[in-house]
């Protein structure tokens, strides 16, 4: 089974927001930190951001390369190519081919194999977080054709 770790909107930014009183980039780099901990604790597959990874469309390259070296340490990255990109009122949603999956080689079987079967899916809903019972099928279960005897 697969776990997944949704986290989503996170509005990075290279400035504090107006009303905050700490140093809002330092927190989200600790928080972001806190996440792939969670993740690893967790044996998570997968970290999924849906919605918006900075606060803006223009970000400044500095703060571009301040982030992705905090985004590298998470244990599973998925690299893509942005094909589309659908704006959908205050959002925008990317439609990508992936190119490359890294993943930390504690996710590897033996043949260098990505195995998801190790791990149990881990859902969060509404602030809380759920474990996911056992496996129900898989693809092609109910078209399945039974194999002939001999």
């Amino acid at each position: 089974m697969v776990k997944f770790l949704f986290v989503g909107d996170l509005h990075l930014r290279g400035t504090n927001p107006r009303n905050r009183i700490d140093d809002y980039k330092e927190a989200a780099k600790q928080k972001l930190k806190e996440v792939f901990k969670i993740a690893v604790d967790n044996a998570v597959d997968a970290i999924l951001q849906p919605g918006d990874i900075f606060d803006r469309p223009e970000v400044g390259i500095a703060v571009l390369l301040e982030f992705a070296e905090v985004l590298k340490e998470s244990p599973v990255n998925i690299e893509c190519e942005v094909l589309e990109i659908t704006h959908l009122g205050t959002h925008d949603m990317f439609l990508a081919k992936v190119l490359c999956v890294h993943a930390d080689e504690k996710y590897m079987d033996s043949k260098g194999k990505f195995d998801l079967a190790m791990a149990a899916p881990l859902v969060y809903s509404h602030g809380q977080y759920y474990g996911v019972g056992k496996k129900l099928g898989r693809f092609g279960f109910s078209v399945r054709k039974n194999k002939k005897r001999k």
